[in-house]
């Protein structure tokens, strides 16, 4: 980030609190093995509401992770396991990542990123820059 988040401290966890079924809810795309790529918009809705997720900010502890003034952060976001294919193993790098990618379309992974950095600005003073 071009910012710094001094709220956040080297490891953070964010977990639904408002109920015990909304906690569970969130890992539950963990546990089903039953879908198959892509994802399709009942997955997606199952994947982002509601879901707990965790931020690892190494820049808090390695002044060397990102310039003066910004931070260095990596999310974790709860998702289902990759289908794995055995003929992927045989094909470039490259083809291998896009293979993958094909299981999570772009609209999903912009809503998490959406939703993570909406509860990281509400953290931050509602700083509207990271909406």
């Amino acid at each position: 980030l071009d910012k710094e988040i001094s709220n956040l401290n080297t490891h953070n966890v964010f977990l639904v609190a408002e109920n015990r079924d909304k906690a569970e809810a969130s890992w539950r795309v963990l546990r089903n093995d039953d879908r198959t790529p892509p994802m399709d918009k009942k997955d997606s809705t199952d994947l982002l509401e509601p879901f707990n997720f965790y931020v690892h900010r190494a820049s808090k502890t390695d002044p060397t992770a990102a310039p003066n003034g910004c931070d260095a952060l990596l999310i974790l976001v709860p998702c289902p396991t990759l289908l794995r294919n055995a003929d992927v193993a045989n094909l470039p790098r490259e083809k291998a990542l896009e293979f993958y990618r094909q299981q999570f379309d772009d609209e999903i992974v912009a809503k998490a990123r959406k939703a993570v950095l909406k509860r990281l600005a509400a953290m931050n003073g509602n700083d509207e820059s990271l909406k």
